[in-house]
């Protein structure tokens, strides 16, 4: 299991990254972090009988004004994602209505679990440093191709409701 000090130096290593908060508690440790303007969240979960080193990377995905969809278009939305993407990660919809303003969020977790305990076997601090590093950055890059599916089905849905709309001389 990665320590608190080591995620957070790993972050500072990528470029525009920057650290906003952390916490810890004897089961779990957790930073929040920007980088290149977007917030992460990402969670080192106690060891299980399966892997030493279990890691989870979230992020929380408002769609822009332009990407209006119904809860039911949003909810497939998510579901497509979560069945056609290419990246370990999960997305949840998260469902809130303001004052009859829909706000559309998804709640996006790539879970990176060691079960081979490649990170024990290397040795080295520096090697496990560098390679957490690269870790990182490919949990982050998984969850902005997950982020950019949903934006694009979003707008490809919010194009086609209001031509829906537009055909019904709404």
């Amino acid at each position: 299991m990665f320590t608190l000090d080591e995620i957070k130096e790993a972050i500072l290593k990528i470029s525009d990254a920057e650290i906003l908060s952390n916490d810890e508690d004897e089961r779990e440790s957790r930073v929040r972090f920007k980088k290149n303007g977007d917030i992460f969240i990402i969670t080192t979960l106690a060891k299980d009988m399966a892997s030493n080193t279990i890691l989870k990377l979230s992020r929380l995905v408002k769609l822009p004004k332009n990407c209006n969809v119904k809860k039911e278009d949003a909810e497939l939305i998510c579901s497509m994602v979560n069945i056609l993407n290419n990246t370990p990660c999960k997305v949840v919809y998260i469902y809130n209505e303001k004052n009859g303003v829909l706000d559309n969020r998804f709640y996006i977790t790539n879970i990176y679990t060691d079960k081979l305990d490649q990170f024990e076997k290397m040795g080295s601090k520096d090697v496990v440093a560098a390679n957490l590093v690269v870790l990182i950055l490919g949990m982050i890059l998984e969850v902005m191709i997950t982020t950019q599916d949903i934006i694009t089905e979003s707008e490809k849905t919010g194009k086609a409701n209001q031509s829906e709309g537009d055909a019904n001389g709404k």
